[in-house]
C-alpha cells in the first residue's frame, strides 16, 4: 500500500521523458519487492493459521483456521492490485483502474451469488469471491500496463522463486511450531516458528538469487541489511 503511491512520481517522470525502458525497470522492481514480501506472508499465515487465530481472536477452530488458510492468497492479490493501480496512475492511465474495478465488482457479485446459491461452500464462497475480485483487477491491470509501455513481467525471480522458497519456509515454520507446541505454549511456539521461518526464507531467497544485492540496497535501510547479510556470510 505504501509502495503504490511512492512509485507514481518516478513513473510519471519517465513517461514525460518517453523513457519506457526506465519505466519498465521501475515497474519490475516494485512488483518484485511486493511479491518478495507478500508471498511469504500469505504462506506463513496459511501454515500457522490455527495458532495465529488463537492468539488474535482466541479461536483456533477448524472453521476459523480454514478461513484464514483459504483467504491467505488475498494478501498477495490485494497488494498486487493496489500496486498495479498506482503504476497505471503513474503511467498516466487514470481511468483504466476505475474501469477495471467496476468490471471486477460486477463479476465478483455474479460469482458470489452463484457460489452462495449453488456451490454449497457457505462462508467460503465469500472468501473465494473476494479472491476472484482481486485476481480480475490484477489481470486487467497487467494487461493495461503491457499495452501502455510494452512491459511483460519476469516470472522466475518475481514469482516462482519466492513461491518455492515460501513453501519451504512454511513447512519449516509449521514443523517448528508443532515441535515447540509439545512443551511450550501457543505464544512462544508461534513466535519461534515465525522467527525460524523468516531466517529460512531470507537465506534461501538470497542463495537462490531471488533478490540481488542491488535490489536489497534499494530497500529502506538496504545498506544496513546488506551489511548484516554479509557479516552472516549469507550474501
Amino acid at each position: 500500500s505504501c509502495l503504490a503511491p511512492s512509485v507514481v512520481p518516478s513513473l510519471t517522470a519517465s513517461m514525460l521523458d518517453e523513457d519506457y525502458r526506465a519505466a519498465g525497470i521501475k515497474v519490475r522492481d516494485s512488483i518484485r519487492y511486493t511479491m518478495v514480501f507478500t508471498i511469504p506472508c500469505a504462506v506463513g499465515l496459511a501454515a500457522l493459521a490455527s495458532p495465529v487465530m488463537q492468539l488474535v481472536y482466541g479461536d483456533s477452530s477448524v472453521l476459523a483456521a480454514g478461513i484464514m488458510q483459504s483467504g491467505a492468497l488475498m494478501i498477495v492479490l490485494y497488494a498486487l492490485s493496489t500496486l498495479t493501480t498506482g503504476i497505471l496512475q503513474g503511467l498516466g492511465e487514470m481511468q483504466k483502474p476505475l474501469i477495471h474495478s467496476a468490471v471486477a465488482l460486477v463479476l465478483h457479485i455474479i460469482v458470489l451469488v452463484l457460489m452462495l446459491n449453488f456451490s454449497g461452500m457457505n462462508i467460503y464462497s465469500v472468501v473465494y469471491a473476494n479472491i476472484f475480485f482481486a485476481l480480475v483487477i490484477c489481470l486487467l491491470n497487467a494487461w493495461s500496463i503491457r499495452q501502455t509501455i510494452g512491459y511483460r513481467q519476469e516470472l522466475i525471480r518475481t514469482f516462482i522463486i519466492p513461491i518455492l522458497v515460501s513453501g519451504i519456509m512454511g513447512l519449516a515454520a509449521y514443523g517448528v511450531y508443532r515441535l515447540f507446541a509439545l512443551f511450550a505454549g501457543v505464544l512462544v511456539s508461534t513466535i519461534v516458528a515465525i522467527l525460524v521461518g523468516m531466517i529460512v526464507y531470507v537465506v534461501l531467497l538470497v542463495k537462490l538469487r531471488g533478490i540481488t544485492e542491488r535490489e536489497i540496497r534499494g530497500m529502506p535501510k538496504g545498506a544496513y541489511l546488506v551489511y548484516i547479510l554479509q557479516r552472516c556470510r549469507i550474501l
